[in-house]
């Protein structure tokens, strides 16, 4: 490692920072992958399908990339993965756990509520027609647009809640933990890989196989990059640079330094800091990547690492909304499914597309 490649990781380190790419770049970019989604998924399923999919992943997106800008991430992506799913992509230091957690509940719960609405519409409907004792029309039907799409959300946004890695669920967990676990990584990714693995074979469908591809592909590189965070969170350094940094911004005095090397003081990685990472890159095949893909490991596990301990008042507030969110999701789904099948136990059930398109908001 010489001095010359870690002067050149600061500065891709700060010029990421300054996300100086401009948004319609990356409005063309999500645009451009939100058609090449449309465009694989028209080879699997027809027009209307498509676009109740590319609808609820919109919103869902939305959802976390409005939570993201109201607190202050920066380098947001959108970006569509043709039979995968969608993502949105950020970063923010030193953020409260409760605040994270809100980014990752702000994708599958507006979902959930816009499937209740269309799901309780129809049910009324349905009931009054039934009342009225006519025929219920094609229109009226529970295999109606209504019930299509609000049954296509709220299934997506139940299984995004499930406590899965890198599903929001997952995530919303690892925010009540105080630091970064290989073991709670390790875990959590095998309960998914097994939990994808089972439900291919019990609703006998090849495609959601297709998810063990990134599933295993990425699983060591988050085993090494949770190993780094663990690694990162027990340094003396990081928290006396992070408390130096709260109190600066306490203060007031967060201005912009004038060397170019340190950047803003409460909103960058600090520079011991980046050449410490750097120096335990080049022990892993991580070291081995470019420059500027160094440079993102960087802020990720100083992010990871960086993070504020969650208080137990906060821990307890998550864990209470993440239950409640997901016991009313399942229950209400139980409640729709009972319904449908009571009322029209001959009525084939609505195509979904398969499963493999559940994996929201990586």
């Amino acid at each position: 490692m010489s001095i010359s490649d870690t002067q050149q990781l600061i500065t891709a380190v700060r010029a990421l920072e300054s996300d100086s790419q401009s948004s319609l770049k990356q409005s063309l970019r999500s645009i451009a992958s939100i058609l090449l989604f449309v465009a694989v998924a028209s080879f699997w399923w027809d027009a209307q399908l498509v676009s109740m999919l590319v609808g609820i992943l919109l919103l869902h997106e939305a959802g976390h990339l409005l939570a993201m800008k109201r607190f202050g991430y920066r380098r947001l992506r959108m970006t569509f993965v043709p039979l995968l799913g969608a993502a949105v992509s950020g970063h923010a230091l030193h953020l409260p756990a409760w605040k994270r957690a809100f980014v990752y509940f702000a994708g599958p719960v507006p979902g959930i509520l816009l499937a209740v609405l269309l799901l309780s519409i129809d049910a009324v409907i349905s009931e009054s027609v039934k009342e009225a004792g006519t025929p219920p029309l094609p229109s009226l039907s529970p295999s109606n647009w209504r019930f299509e799409l609000g049954g296509l959300a709220l299934l997506l946004n139940w299984m995004n809640l499930l406590p899965l890695l890198p599903l929001d669920g997952g995530k919303i967990i690892q925010t009540t933990f105080a630091r970064p676990s290989v073991q709670r990584e390790l875990a959590l990714r095998l309960l998914t890989i097994a939990v994808v693995v089972s439900l291919a074979f019990a609703i006998n469908e090849p495609l959601l196989l297709l998810l063990l591809v990134p599933l295993l592909a990425t699983l060591p590189l988050a085993i090494r990059t949770s190993r780094l965070c663990r690694q990162f969170a027990g340094f003396s350094s990081f928290a006396s640079q992070h408390t130096t940094a709260d109190s600066r911004e306490v203060s007031g005095d967060h201005l912009p330094s004038c060397d170019p090397n340190q950047g803003p003081r409460s909103e960058s990685v600090p520079l011991e800091t980046i050449k410490d990472i750097h120096a335990a890159l080049q022990q892993t095949p991580l070291g081995q990547l470019s420059t500027s893909q160094q440079a993102n490991w960087v802020i990720q596990i100083y992010e990871a690492s960086s993070s504020p301990v969650p208080s137990n008042r906060s821990r307890w507030l998550i864990w209470i909304v993440y239950l409640v969110c997901l016991g009313f999701s399942t229950g209400f789904g139980w409640w729709v499914w009972r319904k449908h099948s009571l009322v029209e136990p001959t009525l084939p059930p609505p195509e979904f597309p398969p499963i493999a398109s559940c994996v929201l908001g990586w």
